[in-house]
């Protein structure tokens, strides 16, 4: 089988560049979102939740400028539990948190007037509101280790790649290499 050619290594080199940046930022969320409290169903949690998913979900989505990742990337040997979170959350970000689609985690309420709210205050007009459910904390310390994973791995074929293309280009040690792909690539 031939070498790929230097465009070609490039653009896997972006893809997984930007999707290894994707998955940290995700991780990152993930971190803030464990010190909110179980119950929480704030703006800021549910902010949160959602910026964690549609990070962690971008790389395998549609790219036309890069291209698709690889099937191999949903895929994990030997651990169904972290397909089960991959998959779960491709979907909760299609149909929950990137989309305004049905779902039992969102409901419109609205608070009559007369309403008496937990804090004994009562509601003196009819207040619509978004309901939510409280995030499951428990669920994103699962995906934490999966985030882990995917890091890991796509780290380690970046450095793979990046190995071959220097070897292909011959660059300069002296000389930062910003990868660019040509409009017309």
């Amino acid at each position: 089988m031939p070498e790929p050619s230097p465009e070609h290594l490039k653009r896997q080199v972006i893809r997984l560049v930007h999707a290894r940046v994707d998955i940290l930022c995700a991780a990152a969320l993930a971190e803030e979102l464990l010190q909110v409290s179980e119950q929480d169903i704030s703006y800021r949690a549910w902010g949160l939740l959602t910026g964690m998913v549609v990070s962690y979900a971008r790389p395998f989505t549609t790219s036309y400028a890069y291209g698709a990742l690889e099937e191999k990337w949903s895929k994990f040997d030997q651990r169904p539990d972290l397909e089960k979170h991959h998959a779960r959350l491709l979907d909760h970000r299609k149909t929950l948190l990137a989309h305004n689609d049905l779902s039992p985690h969102r409901a419109v309420v609205v608070f009559p007037t007369g309403f008496v709210l937990e804090s004994g205050e009562v509601v003196r007009r009819a207040v619509p509101t978004e309901g939510r459910s409280p995030i499951a904390l428990e669920g994103i310390r699962e995906v934490s280790e999966l985030f882990a994973i995917q890091e890991e791995r796509m780290m380690e074929r970046c450095l793979d790649l990046v190995r071959r293309l220097e070897e292909v280009e011959g660059w300069d040690p002296q000389e930062m290499v910003e990868l660019n792909l040509d409009a017309d690539v």
